[in-house]
């Protein structure tokens, strides 16, 4: 009986995709990014002109705001005046946000799936792509790359030692010096400060003030939404 249950249930999903294929032909979906615009700290914001035959003709913009120091940030997308969503999102892969709405043909979600979330040495990294499903099945997927979002202060990191990097960092007129263990404030007299670590990156007080290693798994992460 579960196994005869199971069968209809492939068939009826198998229909339903064949159907909303039938509506949504992906080879007649345009996206094109309108380009984005970022803050000199913390926060981007993009536009994606997208255009499906029969469904959509608008423009559709968000924006990423950055929690410095940490792997979280807001995020909210507009498809003219209707709000698709207004989220914050924690972690290297959050999970997917789903939704519906009029443009979509009848029983169709549209999800945003952010990942590869990482810091850089200008920022924090974020990764998203976009698909199209009704009920488990993806029907279609757009990747739209990788954004860097600025982060505050400049750094640059010593690492000829034979332990721990020496690195120099000005962040909101601080500059201070650090081997990854404490922070010295040399703009406040040789004030001695804790450091936070995080994904082998050295914050203090939400500043990113240099590195445990030399930067390459994000190497190819200065892409930009729509850029």
């Amino acid at each position: 009986m579960i196994r005869t249950g199971l069968v209809f249930l492939s068939l009826a999903l198998g229909s339903l995709a064949i159907e909303a294929v039938q509506q949504f032909n992906p080879e007649e979906i345009d996206v094109g990014g309108t380009g984005c615009q970022c803050a000199v700290v913390g926060g981007c914001g993009c536009c994606y002109h997208v255009y499906v035959p029969f469904f959509a003709d608008a423009d559709v913009c968000g924006n990423v705001t950055t929690y410095p120091g940490t792997l979280t940030f807001g995020a909210d997308l507009y498809w003219g005046d209707y709000v698709i969503f207004n989220e914050t999102f924690s972690g290297n892969n959050p999970k997917p946000i789903c939704s519906q709405f009029d443009v979509l043909p009848a029983g169709t979600e549209a999800c945003w799936d952010f990942y590869g979330v990482g810091f850089t040495k200008t920022g924090l990294q974020i990764c998203a792509k976009v698909y199209i499903k009704e009920l488990f099945v993806k029907l279609y997927t757009w990747d739209l790359g990788c954004l860097v979002v600025p982060d505050v202060g400049e750094w640059t990191c010593d690492y000829s030692g034979e332990t721990s990097p020496v690195c120099v960092s000005n962040c909101a007129g601080r500059i201070g010096v650090t081997n990854g263990r404490e922070y010295t404030d040399l703009s406040s007299g040789g004030r001695v400060r804790e450091v936070s670590e995080m994904q082998g990156h050295y914050f203090v007080d939400g500043c990113q003030v240099g590195a445990k290693r030399p930067l390459v798994q994000f190497q190819a992460a200065e892409e930009t939404f729509g850029m």
